[in-house]
């Protein structure tokens, strides 16, 4: 299991990190710890997907939609995406498109954290961005 979830702003906004290599089976995990998440949280709820350190993922399209497809809930607010890859940044563009969610990507995290704000305007004051530390999420 190579990613962690944690809320970055309580009941608000929750960072999914991936890292490393990452199976069909941890997307699927992942998914459903981002759908109680987003459950628990204060609509709309907003999803950093911090990627930076991903270095493997699978590209099977049918089975990624049907994982995210579970996040897809009515207090589910923006999925920012920050990554190093384009191929993967292009695989996310067409699956956050064909599971119909709002959608921002960047390279950058500061980038992210300003995006962020655009589409919450109420998350102006943002604590610092926490530490890449490749934790296991637990919830």
């Amino acid at each position: 299991m190579a990613y962690s979830i944690e809320w970055y702003v309580p009941d608000r906004v929750f960072i999914y990190k991936l890292w490393d290599s990452i199976s069909l089976d941890d997307i699927k995990n992942g998914s459903q710890e981002a759908q109680h998440f987003t459950n628990s949280g204060i609509a709309p709820v907003h999803c950093i997907v911090d990627a930076r350190y991903l270095k493997t993922y699978p590209i099977n399209f049918g089975m990624i939609k049907d994982a995210a497809a579970i996040i897809r809930q009515p207090n589910f607010g923006y999925f920012i995406h920050v990554h190093q890859d384009r191929t993967a940044a292009l695989a996310t563009k067409i699956l956050v498109t064909i599971a119909n969610l709002n959608y921002e990507s960047t390279m950058d995290i500061d980038e992210a954290l300003q995006k962020l704000k655009l589409v919450a305007p109420e998350l102006q004051d943002l604590p610092p961005y926490p530490d890449f530390d490749l934790k296991i999420s637990k919830y």
